[in-house]
């Protein structure tokens, strides 16, 4: 199954088996192959979210009710409720997938942050024109992206669409007296074969199904069901086998092409040696091949990467031991000189939300999407933190691209990219991060606010962001409850606790074993416009921001060794000129992370 439910949020995309996650309330569907509607099936009465084509396809398949299936127009930003008092609402914006007829990726932004859920997709460059895709990319806030990494292993290279259909116009050319055979799946292919009935002036033989599926589509008129008007056949690609090939030729000269890229890489691999006895493998895929996987994380730059695809079987012609490992494909390692940083941080789910995700029966009420319209790209936040935070179980982000640890005691939890402000129901506008922000520290018995950090000359780094007040609970517990509201701390307020806070208690024993608070030695004089306090950190080895700050610096200067190397290598001057720019942006990032002493 290539679904799934997305971390510390109530979505599921993909993944029709509310049962055994039964946290998930909102399900969104991204095309209608098989792999993707696992468990969907003609009794689903949960709301269902999906493209145009999409939803006129499944109420055709599984004849769904209307007010089950959601109709969301490709290139329009959605608000979407997540509770029944919309105190807290989802923006989704629907992007064209390039995959099959009605594919589409989905944009989530809300309390979580920014998330792109690919689903199966071929990258092309013009997706980066959607106006709030592309500005989520130019401010490097894509917090998590779920890729489709069906071909996400270096041996997987293989041409563009347009390449691998002119190749199978050659063969069809060289055999103007042959039936032709041609496998295709259930869904797709549908424009490869309007090119070739065109080119040809000829009708395509399809079965009654895929005739009517293709109607639906309103496809070019160059399709038939009857076998006397076509020699150019369709036929399932699951049941093109040799043998059957064979049988074919017996009863008339027949060529048969299987478009498809799935043993790309593979030499010596399924019919490689059969293109002389008719039987042609072409590799034409719907899937983003390596190179241009590599290509979309480039221009995304996401902060952290999921595999969509997370196992693969070795049956069938996998099993051989000449085949490639497709476990390959689950490496997002490839990708972590490419990710932006730093990691993104915890995400703290609200508490309306917690309680909506810990319903035991999926909620009946309808969510209904109302269009939106996204200023400059950023996703909608509430004005307070209030909830459960949750780290990611498993996550592939600089600066460790290892399983994520479970959020400890003396984590900071931050809030995420940029803020929005709900003016209407169904308009969202947009309120600038200021380029320079404070640090508002929260301990369990002391508070800190650090002074102003100026990033305004960094160029392509993310804006830093305000650090969410955070009250630490009992260790036996997983998570920890944000119990205070979002609000820098002021100079005054802040000597006006010290000094009215006279019974403040020091930090609990299992606080105190995995980093010592801080300590104010005096607070009897303050300048009158900042706050001085001298911080004497014990075992600061032990402190997570520096740790995590170290491990930043390790992997910036890593990187920019790398990069000086390939420099050095290259005589390009295009790729000589790129590779400068992102060794200053990089050498920019490493001069910002050196600033941060006094914070730590």
């Amino acid at each position: 199954m290539a679904g799934c439910v997305i971390n510390a949020t109530p979505i599921a995309v993909d993944f029709w088996r509310p049962t055994k996650v039964p946290q998930a309330r909102l399900f969104f569907l991204t095309h209608l192959h098989s792999d993707h509607m696992e468990g969907l099936t003609s009794s689903w009465r949960l709301p269902l979210y999906t493209s145009p084509i999409n939803a006129l396809l499944l109420k055709n398949k599984f004849k769904l009710p209307d007010s089950v299936v959601h109709e969301l127009e490709v290139g329009q930003s959605y608000l979407i409720p997540l509770d029944e008092g919309n105190n807290n609402n989802i923006t989704v914006t629907v992007i064209d997938a390039n995959h099959v007829p009605g594919a589409v990726m989905f944009l989530f932004q809300g309390y979580f942050g920014n998330i792109l859920y690919c689903g199966d997709m071929r990258w092309d460059p013009e997706m980066l024109e959607d106006p709030v895709l592309r500005d989520v990319v130019q401010q490097r806030a894509l917090d998590t992206l779920y890729m489709d990494n069906t071909y996400s292993a270096p041996y997987c290279q293989f041409p563009s669409r347009e390449e691998a259909k002119q190749q199978i116009f050659k063969i069809i050319d060289m055999y103007p007296d042959h039936e032709i055979k041609i496998g295709i799946n259930t869904l797709g292919r549908e424009k490869l074969l309007e090119d070739i009935g065109k080119r040809y002036g000829e009708r395509i033989l399809v079965s009654q199904e895929k005739y009517d599926q293709l109607q639906l589509l309103g496809c070019f008129d160059v399709f038939t069901t009857d076998p006397q008007q076509s020699r150019i056949h369709t036929f399932p690609k699951k049941q093109m086998q040799l043998s059957l090939h064979k049988r074919w030729n017996e009863k008339y000269q027949t060529i048969s092409i299987i478009p498809s890229a799935l043993y790309a890489g593979w030499k010596n691999g399924p019919y490689s040696s059969q293109a002389s006895n008719g039987m042609h493998v072409i590799p034409y895929s719907d899937h983003s091949s390596y190179s241009e996987l590599m290509e979309m994380v480039s221009q995304l730059a996401p902060h952290q990467i999921f595999p969509i695809v997370k196992y693969w079987p070795k049956s069938g012609w996998w099993a051989d031991p000449s085949a490639p490992d497709q476990n390959l494909k689950t490496d997002m390692t490839v990708y972590r000189h490419l990710l932006s940083v730093p990691p993104p941080d915890p995400v703290v789910i609200p508490e309306d939300v917690i309680k909506v995700m810990s319903m035991k029966a999926p909620r009946l009420f309808q969510a209904r999407p109302q269009r939106c319209a996204l200023r400059y790209g950023l996703s909608p936040r509430r004005n307070k933190a209030r909830g459960v935070v949750f780290t990611s179980p498993g996550c592939h982000s600089l600066p460790s691209l290892s399983w994520t640890p479970s959020t400890t005691p003396t984590s900071f939890t931050t809030r995420g990219s940029g803020r929005l402000d709900f003016h209407s129901p169904k308009q969202v506008d947009f309120k600038e991060s200021p380029r320079s922000v404070k640090y508002d520290v929260r301990y369990p018995s002391h508070s800190v606010t650090g002074n102003e950090l100026q990033y305004g000359h960094v160029q392509n780094h993310r804006p830093m962001k305000r650090s969410t007040p955070v009250d630490f609970i009992d260790s036996h517990k997983s998570v920890r409850m944000i119990s205070e509201e979002y609000q820098p701390i002021s100079s005054r307020n802040f000597v006006s606790k010290i000094n009215n806070d006279g019974n403040n208690q020091q930090p609990r024993d299992h606080i105190a074993s995995s980093a010592r608070s801080p300590t104010v030695k005096s607070t009897e004089k303050f300048p009158s416009n900042e706050v001085e306090i001298d911080l004497e950190m014990e075992n600061k080895s032990q402190n997570v921001l520096a740790i995590r700050r170290d491990a930043l610096l390790r992997e910036t200067i890593e990187f920019i060794k790398v990069k000086t190397e390939e420099i050095n290598s290259h005589t390009t001057c295009s790729t000589t000129e790129e590779l400068r720019g992102m060794v200053k942006d990089a050498s920019l990032i490493l001069e910002s992370l050196s600033c941060l002493d006094f914070v730590l």
